[in-house]
C-alpha cells in the first residue's frame, strides 16, 4: 500500500449514515480529516494528499454507525 503522494481510500457503507475519515501519524495526533459529513448507502472513494507531511507509516480511521476500522498506509518519498 505504499503511495506518493496521493492515495484513494474505498470504502462502502451499507446504510446512509454519519462517516468520519481521518489520518493519523505513529504518534495517534491527526493530521487530516478527509470527511465528516452523512453518507448516502454505496462506495464511496475519498482522496488523501499526504505531499505535506513526512514519508512514513500513518494510519486512516473510518467511522460509521458506532463502529470504526483502522487500517495502515506507507507514504514514501
Amino acid at each position: 500500500n505504499p503511495f506518493n503522494p496521493e492515495t484513494t481510500i474505498a470504502f462502502s457503507i451499507p446504510h446512509a449514515g454519519k462517516v468520519r475519515l481521518c489520518v493519523y501519524d505513529v504518534l495517534g495526533i491527526s493530521v487530516a480529516t478527509l470527511t465528516d459529513a452523512v453518507l448516502p448507502a454505496g462506495t464511496h472513494r475519498v482522496r488523501y494528499d499526504g505531499g505535506q507531511h513526512n514519508a512514513g507509516l500513518y494510519f486512516y480511521r473510518l467511522e460509521w454507525n458506532g463502529k470504526a476500522l483502522m487500517r495502515r498506509m506507507t507514504l514514501v518519498k
